[in-house]
């Protein structure tokens, strides 16, 4: 047998036995041609032996619930850094630029991520908005006419997560269950992914029965125990990963019924810590063994997509895999996607980002006028002490939860600048309503200043938090001026920024000179106060409808298990 490149003396991992076993394995062209036990047979020629020194091979690892404007990075620059990770491919679910610019932004982010050293496949948003045009404004929706276009496109791999619960359980003629119906027609053999945060019994069966049958979001261990019996593929993210969920894992060799996935990873992240490869070591380091971590980074999530060209070592497969420098600590040594080295340890990072498949307009897509003090003010007709409700935030996730707090009133306005509690108020971006909604944030949030960001999660329209108008309307004209971003202010002072100028949600700079920006912020954040595991995540996410429990919107506060809008005040 020829082959280009055989490479001898390795620990290869094996999908069918979940074990590692001494030996050799050939490539030619971009697939796999021959493994085996101990040492290669004389049969083998070869252009070129490698002798990897019984370090660890695996396949390259596969995320298949992931958001790439999460990192509010361009496809090519998430993919030149994700091969420095081991990550050669990923499945992406583009609601985020979808909320934007609809099948547009879509059709840019595919064409953008062209050319790219990893494969990048994509979900059909379906929750777009994530919730409905009575309780958030978006600049663009997905319905059935959307998803029918986008299914022509051979890189759609699968019904993004179906967020919008309550709609399924109790519409079974609403958009949400004839976009599902819709798919499933015209699709029968792709699956539809879920985000089902809270529900279990009866309705968590109503909604496995609509054909959603995975599940990412957090949950205690007896709620993904519920998932597990009913056959749900679990998609553990890195804030589930906890000690009693894998050891529970491990106790049933659940492998076959798990993927480890990243959900949303910042730019400072991915370059601190890692993506996936994160999440596969905080796995090991709660007692999963690497064989079982690597198994559900690489076959599960590849059977799972039905990407059955890849997620395994063997003849026939593209050959995609990572050699370990250190397989205990998990350090990579060498990424290779369809036969050809695209990083090895010590490579400098890729220095430019292609950026012209993004439309001119969407390089201008703020919709918003400079904001004044005046524009932050909470009218009100009561005088004297007010009861009003307010958001708390949890230092630990992005559930939030409703609470009540007293604020004086005087002259029309409520004094929210002389309490603990942060205002909130959301602006319309889109150019479509001119809508303002407002509310008022308590908890380990801001102590001082202001923070602002076009960058908030589904809609994406202008969000400010702030303990003062005058740093609230600083920080929002910051902002606009830059065609989205983030920014934090104090005393009238720039303390960080980050440019977000394609779509409002998106850098043009590659992801270790972004992530030198995104990290001043989270500094920035914490400094003023705002204390949780990850501040911008948290700001991002206090507009988001479909997580529990109350968020502000540009419609104002909404119940998010009742999806109704609620007033400030009690």
């Amino acid at each position: 047998m020829k082959c280009d490149i055989l490479f001898t003396n390795c620990n290869l991992f094996s999908s069918s036995f979940r074990l590692f076993f001494h030996g050799f394995f050939a490539i030619s062209g971009k697939y796999i041609t021959r493994i085996g036990i101990g040492n290669p047979p004389d049969t083998i020629t070869a252009d070129k032996t490698i002798d990897l020194e019984n370090r660890f091979v695996i396949p390259g690892l596969i995320d298949v619930h992931m958001h790439i404007e999460s990192s509010m990075l361009t496809p090519q620059a998430y993919a030149y850094e994700a091969i420095r990770h081991g990550v050669t491919t990923v499945v992406s679910e583009p609601h985020e630029i979808a909320n934007v610019f609809g099948v547009r932004g879509i059709e840019a982010m595919m064409k953008a991520g062209e050319n790219s050293p990893i494969d990048i496949y994509y979900g059909i948003p379906s929750c777009v908005p994530s919730t409905s045009s009575e309780l958030e404004t978006a600049g663009c929706e997905i319905g059935v006419a959307e998803v029918e276009e986008l299914l022509k496109y051979e890189d759609i791999k699968c019904l993004g997560e179906v967020m919008n619960t309550k709609s399924v359980l109790s519409e079974p003629d609403g958009k949400t269950n004839r976009l599902i119906r819709a798919f499933h027609e015209k699709a029968p053999a792709l699956p539809l992914e879920g985000h089902v945060p809270r529900i279990v019994g009866d309705d968590l069966a109503e909604y496995m029965m609509s054909g959603i049958d995975s599940d990412h979001t957090e949950h205690p261990l007896s709620e993904l125990i519920d998932r597990w019996l009913n056959g749900f593929c679990v998609q553990l993210q890195e804030k589930t990963v906890q000690p009693d969920i894998i050891a529970y894992l491990n106790e049933h060799e659940l492998f076959n019924n798990t993927c480890l996935v990243t959900d949303d990873v910042m730019a400072d992240e991915m370059v601190e810590v890692g993506i996936l490869d994160h999440v596969l070591r905080k796995a090991l380091s709660y007692g999963m063994d690497l064989k079982d971590a690597v198994y559900c980074c690489t076959f599960t999530p590849a059977s799972r997509m039905k990407l059955f060209d890849r997620g395994e070592l063997r003849p026939g497969k593209l050959a995609d895999f990572v050699i370990l420098e250190d397989d205990e600590q998990f350090e990579i040594l060498s990424t290779y996607k369809e036969g050809i080295c695209v990083y090895t340890k010590g490579d400098e990072p890729v220095s430019t980002v292609a950026t012209d498949a993004f439309p001119e307009d969407f390089w201008d897509s703020v919709k918003c006028s400079s904001l004044y003090e005046s524009n932050f003010v909470i009218h009100t007709d009561r005088e004297g002490l007010v009861s009003v409700r307010a958001v708390k935030v949890d230092p630990t996730k992005t559930h939030t939860e409703e609470v009540e707090l007293v604020l004086e009133a005087k002259d029309g306005e409520l004094n929210f600048e002389d309490s603990t509690a942060c205002q909130m108020a959301v602006f319309e971006r889109h150019g479509i309503n001119g809508n303002v909604g407002q509310g008022l944030v308590i908890g380990t949030t801001l102590k001082r200043g202001a923070i602002a960001t076009t960058y908030s999660h589904d809609s994406h329209n202008l969000c400010v938090l702030g303990t003062n108008k005058a740093d609230m309307a600083s920080a929002a004209n910051l902002v606009i001026g830059m065609h989205g971003g983030i920014a934090v202010v104090e005393n009238g002072n720039t303390v960080a920024a980050a440019a977000l100028p394609i779509a409002g949600i998106l850098t043009d700079k590659t992801c270790q000179q972004f992530a030198e920006d995104i990290s001043k912020v989270t500094a920035a954040m914490k400094d003023m106060g705002y204390t949780h595991v990850d501040p911008i995540m948290s700001f991002c996410t206090l507009a988001l409808p479909v997580s529990p429990q109350l968020k502000i919107t540009d419609f104002g506060y909404v119940d998010v298990s009742k999806q109704e809008i609620l007033p400030i005040e009690i």
